[in-house]
């Protein structure tokens, strides 16, 4: 975990969302005495649920793909306001379009994107923080520089 520790840490006080990824994701803030908030599978795919969970919960970070992002933005243009604890997105799975980038970085002022790439047996491989590598002139967003 230092590689991705050295991206973006957590803290005591601090909130992760482990949900799809949980077994890989749960020890990450535990290691640094933060809290880990489960989300039941069946919350992940509803979008409505999720955003009622983040809130609640208070949530500081969570991770999840761009097409549930882009579900959630749709339906919450104030996600923003309704999830003000959380200060940190890990986006995965998926290419991330500029459009995506752009309504994000719009309805989430105060959260930093994270645009990574892994594959399941060496955990993440490149990662970036999306406000530093958006090209309006592309269609996708860059990952990120190589961990």
């Amino acid at each position: 975990y230092d590689l991705r520790f050295a991206v973006q840490d957590v803290q005591p006080g601090d909130r992760v969302a482990c949900n799809v990824f949980f077994i890989w994701e749960m020890l990450r803030p535990l290691l640094r005495g933060a809290t880990v908030v489960i989300v039941p599978d069946e919350t992940s795919y509803d979008p409505a649920a999720l955003v009622d969970l983040l809130a609640a919960k208070k949530v500081t970070e969570t991770l999840m793909t761009p097409t549930l992002l882009a579900t959630v933005l749709s339906r919450y243009p104030r996600f923003g306001t309704r999830v003000p604890d959380l200060r940190i997105i890990w986006l995965n799975g998926e290419v991330v379009t500029t459009d995506l980038a752009r309504k994000a970085i719009k309805i989430l002022p105060n959260a930093r994107l994270l645009n990574c790439y892994s594959a399941c047996e060496t955990h993440e491989i490149a990662c970036g923080d999306i406000r530093d590598v958006v090209d309006d002139d592309s269609i996708y967003c860059p990952v990120g520089p190589y961990l």
